[in-house]
C-alpha cells in the first residue's frame, strides 16, 4: 500500500513539473524576428579626454526622466529630462529635488529620442558599477521611479541595454568592442558584465573579482 501511494506522489510530481515546462514561455533571441521584448534604456559610456561621454537611448515606453549614477560612491553622473516634464511645475520640483545631489550634467530633451549625449566628469577610480533610475509609466499602471539597473560594469567604457516583457524577468545585454550581444535573463536589476578582451560573460547580481583587467586567467564568473 505505501508502495502504491509512493508511485501515485511521484507521478503527480512529474505530472506537475511536465506542465509547468510546457507552459513556460521560450523567447527568441534577443533583436530577432518575432522578438516581444521592448527596450527599456540604453546606456553607452565611453572615455572623453579626462572626461566621460555617455550616450542614453530611451526606449519607446513613457518616460519622464532618467538618472544616471557611479557606484559605489553614489556620484550623480547625468540626468535625462523630457522637455515638457521639465517645464511643469511636478517636473521643476523633481529636478531641484534631484539637482541638490551633484552638479550633474541635465540634458533637457524630447523623450524618448534617440542617442541623448552627455560629457561629464570622470568617475572616481574605486567605482565598479552604474546605476539607473527611471522615471516612467510602469506596467502595474503607477508613474513614479524605479530602479532600472545597477550594472556591475568596471571602471572603463560600457555599454548595456535592458528589454522588458510584461510577465518575464528583465533581460539584459552588454556589448562593446570586445564582446556583442551577451545577454541575460535576470530578476532584478543587478547584473555583472565582463567585457574585456578575451574575457566576455554576462551573470545575474553582482560578481566581485571575477573580472581580471587584460587577463583571460582572470575572467571567471
Amino acid at each position: 500500500m505505501k508502495t502504491g501511494r509512493l508511485a501515485l506522489l511521484l507521478f503527480l510530481v512529474l505530472a506537475k513539473t511536465l506542465r509547468a515546462s510546457a507552459q513556460e514561455t521560450i523567447l527568441p533571441p534577443v533583436g530577432s524576428p518575432g522578438d516581444p521584448r521592448v527596450k527599456a534604456v540604453q546606456l553607452v559610456g565611453a572615455p572623453y579626454g579626462d572626461q566621460l561621454k555617455l550616450t542614453i537611448t530611451p526606449g519607446p515606453a513613457a518616460t519622464k526622466a532618467i538618472r544616471i549614477y557611479s557606484a559605489p560612491s553614489g556620484l550623480l553622473l547625468a540626468i535625462v529630462i523630457d522637455s515638457a516634464f521639465a517645464d511643469a511645475a511636478e517636473g521643476q520640483s523633481w529636478l531641484q529635488r534631484y539637482r541638490k545631489e551633484a552638479p550633474a550634467s541635465v540634458l533637457a530633451v524630447s523623450l524618448p529620442t534617440e542617442g541623448a549625449e552627455a560629457i561629464v566628469p570622470s568617475r572616481p577610480p574605486d567605482d565598479d558599477r552604474i546605476v539607473v533610475y527611471v522615471n516612467g509609466s510602469w506596467p502595474d499602471g503607477t508613474m513614479k521611479d524605479r530602479l532600472m539597473a545597477d550594472g556591475t560594469v568596471g571602471n572603463g567604457d560600457f555599454a548595456f541595454t535592458t528589454y522588458a516583457l510584461p510577465g518575464e524577468d528583465p533581460t539584459w545585454c552588454c556589448n562593446n568592442q570586445y564582446c556583442s550581444n551577451n545577454c541575460a535573463d535576470c530578476p532584478g536589476p543587478s547584473f555583472t558584465c565582463c567585457q574585456q578582451q578575451g574575457c566576455c560573460w554576462i551573470k545575474c547580481g553582482t560578481v566581485i573579482g571575477g573580472c581580471a583587467p587584460g587577463s583571460s586567467s582572470g575572467c571567471v564568473p
